[in-house]
């Protein structure tokens, strides 16, 4: 073997290494795999479900300012929805939403939380829910709350309390059950901040 020859066998040895893996991991990808470590606890809705030809839906704060949904719009948003009383299951969601953006330290200010209500005299404690999860907006309004709630049963599920992900276009992109690991929940949010230039 002379020593263009073994050029030739170094290069294409050199380029192999470069390309086979390469090759390799487009072909696992077109086949459905998915390395473990990378998937979201979170439900994707696939595909993202865009909020905003609802931007004009006015909720209602509580002290009583109009609230155009399209507000939201520009940062991230944690949100949970209740039809009546805000009682367990709903605190619930209202403490595990604060403590994923406590813990998101420095990125908190790029993360929002809301609890969207039917009505707010329906809420037996809302000076406490004020006090105990301040930061949180509160928004209410029947008629915006019926067409935001029937698309989001649409896009996901109708199973109560759960905590969905909105990004700052105005998207709607994950869901959370009610019984959701905030750890996990936490490790989702830091991931898509990290990825995302936006919010």
């Amino acid at each position: 073997m002379n020593a263009q020859t073994k050029k030739r066998l170094l290069l294409i040895f050199i380029a192999a290494l470069f390309f086979v893996p390469l090759i390799s991991s487009f072909i696992l990808f077109q086949q459905g795999w998915r390395p473990e470590g990378q998937s979201n606890y979170g439900t994707l809705v696939e595909p993202v479900q865009p909020l905003t030809h609802l931007s004009t839906l006015t909720f209602e704060t509580t002290d009583k300012q109009s609230f155009p949904l399209s507000q939201l719009w520009g940062r991230w948003t944690l949100f949970t929805v209740v039809q009546e009383d805000c009682t367990d299951a709903c605190q619930k969601n209202l403490y595990k939403m604060r403590q994923v953006r406590l813990a998101l330290n420095q990125n908190a200010r790029r993360v929002q939380r809301v609890l969207l209500v039917n009505k707010f005299d329906q809420l037996s404690s809302l000076d406490k829910l004020q006090t105990e999860y301040t930061g949180t907006l509160l928004l209410s309004g029947q008629t915006a709350f019926s067409t935001l709630v029937k698309l989001l049963q649409e896009a996901t599920t109708d199973a109560p309390y759960q905590i969905y992900v909105v990004d700052p276009q105005g998207n709607l992109m994950m869901f959370y059950p009610s019984d959701a690991n905030p750890s996990k929940m936490l490790k989702d949010l830091e991931r898509l901040l990290r990825l995302s230039n936006v919010g």
